[in-house]
């Protein structure tokens, strides 16, 4: 029984740093990509 939970365990661990890795590059690279763009668009229409 033991070792079942365990494995579950390590399965909710690799799900977490799975999550991390995915969510991680799209929070950090959209709006840093985006803005930049944005703040140009934004130029070019005045």
């Amino acid at each position: 029984m033991a070792n079942k939970n365990i494995k579950k365990e390590e399965r909710k661990k690799k799900k977490k740093t799975d999550d991390v890795t995915t969510y991680v590059p799209i929070t950090y690279e959209r709006p840093v990509m985006t803005q930049p763009e944005l703040i140009k668009k934004k130029k070019k229409d005045q």
